[in-house]
């Protein structure tokens, strides 16, 4: 079997990879173990087929947050991974040359699967004030498009949120029908619920704006953004539809629902939302005018409006992609600690082979 033809079936692994690339991630594994272990031989797959999928998971909660969880057979069946004669050329080659297989893979992974999100952490923790770019920032992430949601959100919580602040802006809470004996007898319940004291029938309070959760591009989970004085905010990338318009008429608990959309969706949803009359959905707001917002911030009010959206993007991004089960993967941590060096990729494995 010719190492060029054992390293196409390796690239075309990568190449059908998600985000979490479990499998290229347990050849990789399994690679390094029969490299670095003297009771693991390729050749006998039941050396190796059992402890791999554990070898994978552990490599995958490091690298991406998170090991596989699936029950299906193929990701615990090693032999339609890649073929056996393939794995042994490759086996040959790695454990000749000091683990060039294993390093090509994470190289690989890094530069071509995680290349968007790595790149969108160094912008948003290193760019200063007055070079940050919306655009940029959202552009970063377009060849992977898994992250593309959580990052337009983060984007969207960290705008609403920065403006709020620098406007005072403040929610009254005040009893329309301030009943006496009502109040007294429930007033355990007026207190622990509402927040008003004996005697009070209004409370000021600043606006709050929090993201509903974590990982919302992993599925439609509904409303992305609350407030505390009753607007909610749907993030989309996609389209919506019947179907969706329903979810968000049925889901939301608020009266004034906005969207947040590509400009080519914005006159489907306005049409889907009237043809139904749901009338939740107040406001569209396209990603064209995000951007026109942002670039306003940060050239107009950098000092008041643009840092401290600047300073919350970073902390909604820290807690998004640098914990939990989804972040950003650290692979030059794990190059570093096992010796690959990027100068060994020479020939077909090459980085820009």
């Amino acid at each position: 079997m010719s190492e060029q033809a054992a390293k196409a079936e390796l690239d075309s692994l990568i190449s059908d990879a998600r985000f979490r690339c479990y499998r290229p991630i347990r050849v990789a594994e399994v690679l390094y173990k029969s490299r670095t272990q003297s009771d693991i031989t390729i050749t006998n797959p039941e050396s190796y087929r059992v402890a791999s999928n554990n070898w994978r998971d552990e490599m995958s909660r490091r690298l991406t947050g998170k090991g596989s969880t699936s029950s299906q057979s193929y990701q615990k069946d090693f032999s339609n991974l890649i073929s056996a004669d393939k794995l042994q050329t490759l086996d040959d080659v790695n454990s000749a040359n000091d683990g060039i297989v294993e390093n090509y893979i994470y190289r690989q992974l890094k530069s071509k699967k995680w290349n968007g999100l790595i790149a969108a952490q160094e912008y948003v923790t290193s760019t200063a004030v007055d070079e940050f770019s919306f655009s940029e920032y959202m552009g970063l992430t377009k060849e992977s498009g898994l992250e593309e949601d959580a990052m337009l959100e983060i984007a969207v919580y960290a705008l609403f949120k920065a403006i709020t602040r620098e406007l005072d802006a403040k929610a009254t809470l005040e009893l329309g029908n301030p009943n006496d004996e009502i109040l007294h007898e429930f007033d355990s319940f007026v207190h622990t619920f509402l927040g008003l004291s004996p005697g009070e029938t209004s409370f000021e309070t600043l606006v709050d704006i929090h993201r509903a959760g974590k990982g919302t591009y992993a599925a439609d989970k509904g409303i992305d953004i609350g407030t505390n004085f009753g607007t909610m905010v749907q993030v989309k990338h996609i389209s919506l539809n019947e179907k969706k318009a329903k979810e968000i008429e049925d889901t939301a608990y608020v009266n004034r629902v906005v969207v947040v959309c590509r400009e080519a969706e914005r006159d489907v949803i306005r049409n889907v939302t009237d043809q139904l009359g749901y009338e939740r959905v107040s406001g569209i707001v396209t990603i064209e005018e995000l951007n026109g917002w942002y670039d306003r911030a940060f050239e107009t009010f950098q000092s008041a409006v643009g840092s401290k959206i600047l300073s919350d993007l970073r902390r909604a991004f820290k807690k998004e992609f640098q914990s939990g089960d989804w972040r950003v993967p650290n692979v030059d941590e794990l190059l570093d600690e096992r010796g690959y060096d990027e100068s060994q990729l020479t020939g077909i494995w090459s980085d820009s082979s």
